[in-house]
């Protein structure tokens, strides 16, 4: 899914988000041993490929991914299932990571989760500005007390790309049959992450 990333690179990233438990606490794994994902962890893991390939360390990827995983599949599903819908509205992850550029490892605050679905890309500016401002940030704002040096860099996901991205990588590296399970196993995923929305907000 993304140049210059060679399978060797996958296997090592994958390798050392086991260190970190991620996308699960790994049991029985060493030489010879196989481990086997569910789509939920698979989905995981292409998240956080993501964010590596933004600039975001491996522990503040996990974070992110870890804390913001119930918002983020939503954003994934609809963008998922619009994925071959041409002129679909975007389907946005909006994750903050505070001090991405620190050469200290762990410094600052790891925030996620915040899902938007926009009509429009014009309007992104704005509602990046409200779901990224707490209101105690907005008090600091507003009297001068946030740092013009903080990083408040945003990453911004569009879910319905990333599926498209998704599809083709599988199409090119994965046996048809595989392919074709796993594409399937998104589906269920997808309908099940959209139905608890449904669920949640009454609609």
């Amino acid at each position: 899914m993304h140049p210059g990333v060679t399978a060797e690179v996958v296997q090592a990233r994958i390798k050392y988000f086991h260190r970190l438990d991620f996308p699960f606490k790994p049991t029985g794994v060493g030489s010879g041993w196989r481990v086997e994902y569910d789509i939920d962890a698979f989905l995981r893991i292409v998240v956080a490929f993501e964010l590596l390939a933004a600039g975001v360390a491996p522990v503040k990827t996990v974070a992110l991914v870890n804390s913001g995983w119930a918002a983020i599949s939503r954003a994934f599903a609809r963008g998922w299932t619009a994925r071959e819908e041409r002129g679909a509205e975007p389907s946005l992850m909006l994750l903050r990571s505070d001090g991405l550029d620190s050469e200290r490892p762990g410094t600052g605050t790891v925030r996620a989760g915040r899902e938007a679905d926009l009509r429009g890309w014009a309007n992104l500016t704005a509602e990046v500005m409200r779901a990224e401002l707490t209101e105690e940030e907005e008090q600091a704002a507003e009297k001068g007390e946030l740092s013009a040096d903080e990083d408040r860099r945003l990453i911004v996901v569009e879910a319905r790309r990333l599926s498209v991205a998704l599809i083709r990588a599988m199409r090119k590296h994965l046996k048809l049959d595989v392919m074709r399970r796993t594409e399937v196993g998104i589906d269920r995923f997808s309908l099940a992450a959209l139905a608890e929305t449904a669920l949640a907000t009454g609609t």
